[in-house]
C-alpha cells in the first residue's frame, strides 16, 4: 500500500482529530503530564543545587580549614545562592539550567597588605574564593610584609610566597557529576579554572 500524504494534510488531520471528543481527552491528558513532570524536573534541578551548594561548602570547608584567617573565606560560602531553574536550547536540545552564584552583596575582593607608608603591596584581588580553589605564587622576588587590616590585631604579617590549588569547585563538581548521573555538565566560571 502506497500512502503519499504532504505536511499540510497531516497537520489538518491531526489537528481535526485534536478537536473530538476522544482527541481533546487525550491531549489533555499529555499537558496534565508535562505539567507534572515538569514540576517534578524543576524540584529535582532544585534539589541538585542545592546539594552542589552543600557539596561545595563541606570541600572548601574541609580544603581551606579552620583557622582564624582563614573563617573570613569561608564565610563567602553562605553567601552562595541558586537561580530558579530555566529551560535552554542548544543545538536543538532543551537543556534544564540552574546558575550557582555567590550573592552580589557578598565582596570577594580582597586588598593586598597595607604597607608603613600608606601604600598597598600590590593591586589586590578580585575573588578570594578563585585564589584559594587555583592556588598562586608570587613572581617577585622579595616577599612583602604589611599590615592585613581587620586581622592580626594590626601587626605586620609576611605575605604567602605561595598557596597550592585547592580544587574544592571541580572536586564538588566531579562529585555531584558521579551521584547524579544525569547531569549532563557543570560549568565552571573560567575565573575557577
Amino acid at each position: 500500500m502506497n500512502v503519499n500524504i504532504t505536511a499540510d494534510k497531516l497537520n489538518a488531520k491531526i489537528s481535526s482529530w485534536a478537536k473530538t471528543k476522544r482527541g481533546k481527552e487525550i491531549v489533555n491528558e499529555a499537558v496534565a503530564d508535562a505539567v507534572k513532570n515538569e514540576g517534578a524536573e524543576r524540584e529535582r534541578m532544585i534539589k541538585v543545587a542545592n546539594m552542589f551548594i552543600q557539596v561545595l561548602k563541606d570541600t572548601a570547608s574541609r580544603r581551606i580549614g579552620f583557622t582564624e584567617s582563614n573563617q573570613s573565606i569561608q564565610e563567602h560560602f553562605n553567601s552562595l545562592k541558586a537561580s530558579e531553574p530555566s529551560i535552554v536550547m542548544r543545538n536543538g536540545k532543551a537543556y534544564g539550567v540552574v546558575y550557582i552564584y555567590f550573592s552580589s552583596e557578598d565582596d570577594l575582593s580582597r586588598n593586598s597588605l597595607l604597607l608603613p607608608n600608606g601604600n598597598r603591596t600590590g593591586d589586590g584581588i578580585n575573588n578570594i574564593v578563585a585564589l584559594f580553589n587555583n592556588g598562586y605564587e608570587l613572581k617577585s622576588k622579595t616577599t612583602p610584609r604589611g599590615v592585613w587590616e581587620g586581622h592580626n590585631n594590626g601587626k605586620e604579617i609576611r605575605a604567602k610566597r605561595k598557596r597550592d590549588e585547592l580544587g574544592f569547585m571541580q572536586s564538588a563538581a566531579s562529585l555531584i557529576k558521579r551521584t547524579y548521573k544525569d547531569v549532563d555538565a557543570i560549568i565552571l566560571s573560567d575565573e575557577y579554572n
